[in-house]
């Protein structure tokens, strides 16, 4: 295999030094052992003490004694030295108590000291003990995974759920999901939090539950509040015990009013925030679809016409914001309500998918499309059931071109693909992701000698860290487009090099890399380094094309990011060719009538590719 060619890019030095803390270690504490050498010197003595440090000289006016008639007396305080039968410690013993009492009180202060930073990293933020040993090390702090331990039971920190505890977890999270309306559930135990994702998550648990436990005393379990723009005025009801616990229950499962809302006052709300939306009040819009849904959760049943409706509202309105994340998190609400009432198969649910898979087309999110499309078809050996008109479940076909029902706006303009990670979050994502292999604390240097140093280091093995390599370089491009013109076309050189030595690497490398890899074409015609940019372009091509078939949902949606990136940053020219193989393609994989092939045919026809989306195009799902 080639290697990749010495470049001054790669940062040569070598481990930064480090010292230890003397404040961080645990001192020694001197002490004084007493020999019988001493016993012997110290005749005025009583047997039951000790002197911790008695002058090696004969007492003045005394008479020396014999060894023979010294020797039972010797013997006889030989077995004091191993022996408390008379009531007192031994002198070793209280050599060994006094110097274990005063490390352990030493020691003591030294973990309260470091008490927050292990809370934080342990804890907080998941490491493993390991991990955490070797990280005190690094600022002087040395002890034994046995004593971590120890120490983890006097400050009663918990980091995994114990069995009786996860089995009463379970059953709550299931019961409070079960509720009119359903509940999400953080519960709390020995100063750590769990979600029910987490809860249900754990497989060394049965899935028998019994509902209706009583809630241990040291567990607590609450409703986390929904984010809100304006902030949520619903007040966080934690629960503690079974007294409180039942009075939660007394409540009554059908609400007349939620947050002085009525259900005939949510038309109103939805009015008004439409109204706000076109006058552009993104903020008093949002404000008045959030109450709007929190109403819809509160005073009707899960996954209701009216909920629906508006959820789906919400999320084209986050979606026009380009807040992606927003109107997931609103469509996975939504999908969690769809199964709470109808379950994972139901017919309805399975609409509510298609809906979500309608959106995300709409939003130029292929990849997630594509997603939800494979989820969908693998799992299609369930049956769908849908209830006949005589209550009797059937299984049924469903009709997967949706008609249209939400008109309240347009869907957006993606111009992105998606969150671009700034140089320095990516760094800080790939320095956590590869914390174990890396032997350099390297926080105190500038980026760029970070983003090198981490290079070196996953350059010994490219095979398996390519796509973040890719990443790398990348990022290195972008910090390098300040350089001046020598050094920059150095740098470049190096990181093309690099790119195409990628690309050539034996072994699959799969859409993932490649998809990385168009990030980094996407760099170099940002910086007019166009000739250099299509020979790496055509090798990623060449990947892609090897590796999968000219049908495949995945090709198709990288030859039209790769079409948009050359008809914005070079020419329609080389932007074509690439539109017209994902064309031909999506005829085969998706039919004449896909939303895919009609933008595609539009946009050969007019010679410019655009996610707009027509005015009249709307979607909504089909209930029967």
């Amino acid at each position: 295999m080639s290697q990749l060619p010495p470049s001054p890019w790669f940062y040569s030095g070598g481990a930064a030094s480090t010292s230890g803390n003397p404040s961080g270690s645990v001192p020694l504490v001197d002490g004084y052992i007493l020999m019988n050498d001493d016993i012997r010197d110290s005749r005025n003595t009583t047997p039951h003490t000790f002197p911790w440090k008695m002058p090696l000289q004969q007492p003045q006016n005394t008479v020396p004694i014999s060894q023979e008639s010294l020797d039972p007396h010797v013997a006889f305080l030989g077995t004091l030295e191993n022996s408390s039968r008379y009531g007192q410690p031994s002198a070793t013993e209280q050599y060994q108590n006094l110097n274990t009492s005063r490390q352990r009180k030493t020691q003591g202060v030294l973990w309260e000291n470091y008490k927050e930073t292990m809370k934080q990293f342990y804890m907080d933020q998941g490491h493993t003990l390991p991990e955490l040993i070797e990280h005190m090390e690094a600022v002087g702090f040395k002890a034994t995974a046995r004593q971590y331990k120890e120490q983890f039971k006097k400050w009663k920190w918990v980091k995994n759920l114990t069995k009786d505890k996860t089995v009463f977890m379970r059953a709550k999270a299931t019961e409070r999901k079960r509720q009119n309306p359903p509940k999400d559930t953080v519960f709390h135990w020995q100063g750590k939090s769990w979600t029910t994702d987490q809860v249900l998550r754990d497989r060394n648990v049965s899935n028998d539950i019994t509902l209706g436990q009583p809630t241990p005393h040291d567990v607590s379990y609450e409703t986390p509040c929904q984010p809100n723009i304006a902030g949520n005025s619903a007040q966080t009801t934690r629960y503690t015990n079974s007294s409180t616990e039942r009075a939660s229950r007394d409540v009554p499962a059908i609400r007349l009013r939620w947050n002085g809302y009525k259900a005939t006052d949510i038309e109103d709300l939805l009015h008004q925030a439409l109204n706000l939306e076109q006058e552009k009040d993104w903020v008093g819009a949002e404000e008045k679809f959030m109450h709007a849904l929190d109403a819809c959760y509160h005073l009707y049943p899960p996954a209701d016409d009216l909920t629906v409706n508006t959820s789906y509202k919400i999320a084209i309105f986050y979606g026009k914001q380009n807040n992606m994340a927003r109107a997931d998190h609103i469509l996975d609400q939504l999908t969690s309500q769809f199964i709470s009432r109808w379950g994972q198969g139901h017919e309805a649910t399975v609409k509510h998918y298609l809906v979500v898979a309608h959106l995300l087309e709409a939003w130029d999110r292929h990849d997630d499309f594509i997603n939800v499309i494979k989820q969908l078809t693998d799992g299609s050996n369930a049956p769908l059931v849908n209830r006949g008109s005589n209550g009797e479940e059937h299984q049924t076909f469903i009709d997967v071109d949706i008609p249209t029902v939400l008109n309240s706006t347009r869907l957006p303009n993606m111009a992105e693909d998606g969150v671009v990670l700034s140089p320095l979050q990516l760094l800080l994502a790939l320095e956590k992701g590869h914390s174990r292999i890396l032997d350099v604390d390297s926080r105190r240097t500038s980026l760029e000698e970070r983003f090198k140093r981490l290079l070196e280091t996953l350059m010994k093995n490219p095979e398996r860290y390519m796509v973040d390599i890719i990443r790398i370089q990348t990022a290195l491009v972008k910090i390098h487009g300040t350089l001046d013109p020598a050094q920059k076309d150095i740098a470049f050189r190096d990181a093309w090099e690099s790119a195409f030595f990628l690309c050539k690497l034996p072994g699959k490398k799969g859409l993932v890399f490649c998809n990385a890899a168009v990030d980094f074409v996407a760099e170099y015609l940002e910086m007019w380094y166009q000739h250099q940019a299509m020979v790496i372009l055509e090798a990623i091509e060449q990947v892609a094309a090897d590796e999968t078939e000219p049908e495949d949902p995945g090709l198709i949606s990288l030859m039209i990011r790769i079409g948009k990136i050359l008809q914005a940053k070079a020419t329609w020219k080389e932007a074509a060719p690439r539109f017209e193989q994902a064309y031909a393609a999506s005829i085969t994989a998706f039919g004449h009538d896909s939303t895919v092939t009609k933008r595609l045919e539009s946009s050969l026809e007019e010679r410019h590719y655009s996610s707009e989306i027509e005015p009249g195009r709307i979607v909504r799902a089909v209930y029967l």
